[in-house]
């Protein structure tokens, strides 16, 4: 049996299966480099290089069992610690989960404005004779008809164009007009802002509707700030995420940018008393829940043992009733508790004749998860000490009962 494993085969097989692993290690390293993810991509290249070595050379046989392990070690306990600190070194949080090269954009996307009529237009989707995106607009108000791109726009005579019932404009010599289907599968024509007159543009808002917009904010890339066209406002980084306005920095541009604030959130858990108090409410409860749970399902676990440890008569059916809890999935039992603990129409209060919201009140919660938990806990002492009295000589009893030892 042990034959297969040495050998060709055995060679070719290991080629095999490490081929195939560093494939798909180089994939998915291709995949992270791509997308921006160079720790991941370094890790993955790094694990290529050690698996194929490890298994290629004779430098070490441990290293042959250790190696996989090490390697998910790394990347599924000691990465998401490293990422988790580094990440309470930033501030992220609402508004602030991007790079900043992204939230520059993000803020131009939104730095726009309509203009003072909220103008709209009725318009065709299509291509110039060169091919580029381009829109026939109809502005049946002032009865002005225009081919715009994203470069150029131009004029058009109604007299050499196609105009429906609605007075709409619909082909124009050089324009070619494109499906509603080829529209809707594309984003190119949603995308563009065409041009149009004093530094508006025109943007596709629905299936055959444009309207008029100007951008009202700038960015400068020299002095890193935010410009307001309009009103020359000027938007500065404050080194937290945000650019705000110059001046009043309670006032700023949407989204932010994950920023370095070191250790200002741990600092919080000390001077802030919103983070503080909470904080160590969980933490006193914590504690307590964590010894309650083992001192109640110890001892009850224990109690059980005991009285289970003298002979008596069904014992077995006993000891196999006691270890339902543990042998439950902790789902099922969790869930019959939950309805158990109902105000209205829980066993619990219908046992007790009472009203009690047990899962309104902070206290009654915290007593009903320690109830719940002794419930699965107890199973699993009561077999540990079960088995830790069985395991006692019988001898050491004979000679305690010799000595004038009770169990009471």
């Amino acid at each position: 049996m042990t034959s297969i494993f040495r050998g060709k085969f055995a060679l070719i097989l290991k080629i095999i299966i490490l081929a195939f692993v560093t494939a798909i290690l180089s994939l998915l390293a291709q995949s992270a480099v791509a997308s921006g993810e160079i720790a991941i991509g370094v890790f993955l290249v790094i694990a290529i290089v050690a698996l194929n070595i490890t298994y290629f050379t004779k430098i070490s046989i441990p290293l042959k069992f250790f190696v996989p392990g090490i390697l998910f070690f790394i990347a599924f306990v000691i990465a998401p610690i490293l990422f988790t600190v580094l990440m309470s070194t930033y501030n992220y949080q609402t508004g602030n989960y991007i790079t900043k090269d992204a939230a520059i954009e993000q803020v131009l996307i939104r730095g726009v404005e309509p203009d003072a009529n909220q103008t709209t237009f009725d318009l065709v989707s299509g291509k110039t004779a060169n091919g580029s995106e381009a829109i026939l607009v109809s502005d049946i108000a002032n009865q002005k008809f225009f081919i715009s791109t994203a470069d150029e726009l131009t004029m058009l005579n109604a007299s050499e164009l196609t105009i429906n019932e609605y007075g709409v404009a619909t082909t124009a010599p050089g324009f070619t007009e494109i499906s509603a289907d080829e529209l809707a599968n594309s984003d190119a024509y949603t995308k563009i802002r065409y041009t149009y007159l004093d530094g508006y543009y025109i943007v596709i808002e629905g299936q055959g509707v444009g309207a008029v917009f100007r951008q009202s904010l700038a960015y400068d890339a020299k002095s890193d700030t935010m410009k307001n066209l309009q009103t020359g406002e000027i938007y500065v980084d404050n080194n937290r995420g945000n650019y705000v306005l110059e001046g009043s920095p309670q006032e700023m541009l949407s989204p932010g940018w994950r920023a370095p604030v070191w250790f200002e959130n741990y600092a919080k858990l000390v001077t802030d008393s919103r983070v503080r108090t909470p904080l160590i409410k969980v933490f006193i409860w914590t504690v307590i829940f964590a010894s309650l749970t083992v001192l109640s399902t110890f001892a009850f676990g224990l109690l059980l043992a005991l009285a289970l440890n003298r002979k008596m008569r069904g014992r077995r059916i006993y000891r196999s009733i006691l270890i339902l809890p543990y042998a439950m999935p902790s789902i099922m039992s969790i869930l019959i508790w939950g309805g158990m603990f109902d105000t209205e129409f829980g066993a619990i209060n219908n046992l007790l004749n009472t009203d009690i919201a047990w899962f309104s009140s902070a206290n009654f919660a915290r007593a009903a998860v320690l109830l719940v938990n002794l419930w699965l806990g107890f199973p699993y002492f009561y077999l540990i000490c079960s088995g830790s009295l069985q395991a006692i000589p019988s001898e050491l009893q004979e000679a305690a009962a010799i000595d004038g030892a009770n169990p009471r």
